[in-house]
């Protein structure tokens, strides 16, 4: 059988929605979400299947066109790299906050930039399930004027409505060429990455706005016995008192991270997961073990 391919990188502004949008496209959980800006932080490649085309979706880091200090700066860098090497890019934007600010001069950037680069570009207008109809005509209507684009749909990625149409469009765009993955895989992300994207996430869901940026989780351990997984992850903080707030009351805060990380974990890869998670300050080496549980 002959086969198509399509490499598109899935790009927009912090909080469009693009992990939303390619959960539901893969019908899936691949990449993570949470209400925090940049939640994604490097490019994850995601793989649809779908008869005999392999569309390969780019998760980038929200883009931000006017980043303020060094990590900032690195993540919108990791998002344009990733643009390198696809043949189209799909821009998904937060409808109803552009709608409310009216100012688009940052897709303007966007849009001119790709088109100089010879991309071809979609426009997703995401979140319409919040907008009244009248004004998602009059914002297609008015962007159309002002930004460079070859195709635009009105979606709302969190209940699926206009997903089918902009996803037979993406299928469409695919040319003759070999598949770059095997059918049966869905990410090019190792077991190791997904559990600490995973508790990644459920941090950022429990503490919102009281987390700090400067904070990370690695793996130390990945044992597999059958159908048990046992993982030690050490999340590292920066400061004394996020880590206090990190741990919570008693160690409450951070066990409930490792019960709800735990379920999603064996939930996705229906097996038993045994998680340790440690909290540590980089600076000064301070580890908290006694926060450890296993759950």
């Amino acid at each position: 059988m002959d086969t198509k391919l399509l490499k598109i990188a899935v790009i927009g502004l912090p909080n469009a929605g693009k992990s939303t949008l390619i959960n539901k496209l893969l019908q899936a959980k691949i990449t993570i979400t949470s209400p925090r800006p940049q939640t994604t932080r490097v490019a994850i490649k995601t793989i649809f299947v779908e008869s005999d085309t392999q569309v390969i979706f780019i998760d980038t880091p929200g883009i931000l066109t006017q980043p303020k200090d060094t990590r900032q700066k690195a993540i919108t860098k990791n998002a344009w790299v990733a643009i390198d090497n696809v043949n189209a890019v799909l821009i998904l934007v937060d409808t109803a906050k552009f709608l409310k600010s009216g100012d688009i001069s940052g897709l303007q950037k966007i849009t001119k930039y790709l088109a100089e680069k010879n991309k071809q570009i979609i426009v997703a207008l995401n979140k319409i399930d919040a907008i009244n109809h009248p004004d998602i005509l009059q914002a297609m209507a008015k962007w159309g004027d002002q930004l460079a684009y070859d195709e635009i749909f009105p979606i709302s990625a969190k209940n699926g409505k206009g997903v089918e149409e902009l996803k037979n469009f993406i299928l469409a765009q695919a040319e003759p060429d070999s598949w770059i993955y095997d059918k049966d895989q869905l990410a090019d992300i190792n077991m190791r990455f997904m559990a600490e994207e995973i508790a990644r996430e459920k941090l950022f869901y429990l503490l919102r706005d009281e987390l700090p940026f400067a904070v990370d989780i690695k793996t130390n351990s990945f044992k597999e016995d059958g159908n048990y997984y046992e993982i030690h992850q050490t999340v590292y903080t920066q400061r004394e008192a996020h880590k206090r707030i990190i741990i919570g009351k008693g160690a409450s805060l951070i066990k409930k991270v490792g019960t709800y990380a735990r379920e999603e974990l064996e939930k996705q890869w229906d097996v038993k997961v045994g998680l340790y998670l440690h909290v540590k300050v980089t600076k000064g080496d301070v580890s908290f073990d006694n926060a450890s549980a296993k759950y």
